[in-house]
């Protein structure tokens, strides 16, 4: 008897060329938690950007949600070794809240003394499809 072994679900070629060597395909969202989720209050939420212990800019739930939104649809890989292929996300993207009024941004390796947060540039997929509400 020949047996080719076991070589797991075969995926079709388009989705085995998006899911990466070791990674699981799932349709739900697994959530790990080490304890209960907690419920925080919107009136006691708060988002800060720091560079180390330096706080930068702050903003409160209203503030935070009156920022542009993005609808983008992308997929997750998770380092727990699952991917959910085609998930749509909406929110605020980082390039949104970094170009605040006193928040600069200077090379990596630039010995100048302007001041700087630090914060690499970043490189994204374009917004093919997302769009801006």
């Amino acid at each position: 008897m020949v047996t080719r072994g076991f070589t797991g679900r075969q995926r079709s070629p388009d989705i085995a060329k998006r899911l990466p060597p070791g990674q699981s395909l799932t349709d739900d969202f697994p959530v790990l938690s080490a304890g209960p989720t907690p419920h925080i209050r919107t009136e006691d939420w708060s988002f800060t950007l720091k560079v180390g212990p330096k706080p930068l800019a702050r903003w409160d739930w209203a503030q935070f949600n009156a920022l542009p939104q993005t609808k983008q649809t992308r997929d997750i890989h998770c380092v727990t070794k699952w991917s959910k292929l085609d998930t749509p996300w909406e929110g605020v993207l980082i390039d949104d809240i970094r170009p605040r009024p006193g928040l600069t941004r200077r090379r990596a390796n630039s010995r100048s003394p302007i001041p700087s947060t630090a914060i690499p540039p970043m490189s994204r997929p374009p917004i093919s499809s997302g769009e801006r509400r």
